[in-house]
């Protein structure tokens, strides 16, 4: 990309002066009947998903979107930046049941404003976590 070039294939042209968006948050909590860890990674994995196809369907670069899930028994990283979500489970996580544990997500998008994009992975985020939670 040469100095007056502002596109990148399969993007839209930037302007000039390219905003990005980031979005963070850090949720500590404990779901009662416990989640699996696969249905937490799962759950997660999806968030990723959904921000990177937003993302992709209005033209955005994907900096990235990141997942730390603590707890007392080890963690859980996921990770995408805009292609197949890799995932790594640390040796001693205890995967039949997940008690509490702090979840740290961040996201980069370049081209999109910060208000929005903080009120979308807000939201998904949210929705996300939520179908860990039992119908009522």
């Amino acid at each position: 990309m040469g100095k007056g070039d502002r596109t990148v294939t399969g993007h839209r042209e930037l302007p000039e002066e390219v905003e990005s968006s980031v979005f963070s948050a850090s949720l500590a909590l404990e779901l009662v009947p416990p989640a699996t860890a696969s249905s937490l990674t799962a759950a997660l994995r999806g968030w990723i998903v959904e921000i990177q196809d937003w993302a992709r369907g209005k033209g955005l670069l994907v900096g990235h979107v990141k997942v730390l899930v603590e707890s007392d028994t080890g963690y859980i990283r996921l990770s995408g930046t805009g292609g197949a979500v890799t995932s790594n489970v640390s040796e001693s996580w205890e995967p039949s049941r997940v008690g509490p544990f702090e979840v740290k997500v961040a996201a980069i998008i370049v081209g999109f404003t910060p208000r929005e994009f903080e009120e979308l992975a807000g939201n998904t985020l949210e929705r996300a976590l939520s179908r860990l939670l039992p119908e009522r």
